[in-house]
């Protein structure tokens, strides 16, 4: 019993990051209108993320100083697009992207090599799918 929710508690982890860097990715990719909210709003309301962290890691510093200067404070259309860009030729984006197929793949890597049921394993794989699928 103990080997399964480990099992259960690593799949969950894996996913849950995924969901969190994929949403963080969301925030900065994705329109107002295919959002439902205000994109950007994790950098304009200072929320660090594993985006933002890559450009303070790996960034030039001009690119250092650009997210400084909007991090925590409101952010307009112009500044919406400088961002854009900022992560985008910093590489974070693919950074992003490359984290989140990392994770998923190793969430069902887990999966297909456990000895759960094969409909328990289904059904996780669905959570995945839904993952996969996910653009808001």
């Amino acid at each position: 019993m103990v080997q399964r929710i480990e099992l259960y508690r690593h799949f969950g982890l894996l996913i849950g990051q995924a969901f969190q860097i994929q949403d963080d990715l969301l925030d900065i990719v994705r329109s107002r209108k295919e959002l439902g909210k205000i994109p950007f709003i994790d950098i304009q309301d200072g929320q660090h993320t594993l985006i933002s962290q890559f450009v303070f890691d790996h960034g030039k510093p001009h690119d250092k100083e650009i997210l400084n200067a909007f991090f925590g404070k409101e952010i307009d259309d112009n500044g919406r697009k400088v961002l854009s860009r900022l992560f985008e030729s910093s590489g974070a984006i693919q950074y992003a992207e490359t984290e989140i197929a990392r994770l998923i793949q190793n969430a069902e890597d887990l999966l297909i090599s456990s000895d759960i049921k094969m409909e328990d394993k289904d059904s996780w794989m669905n959570i995945v799918a839904l993952l996969k699928k996910r653009t808001s």
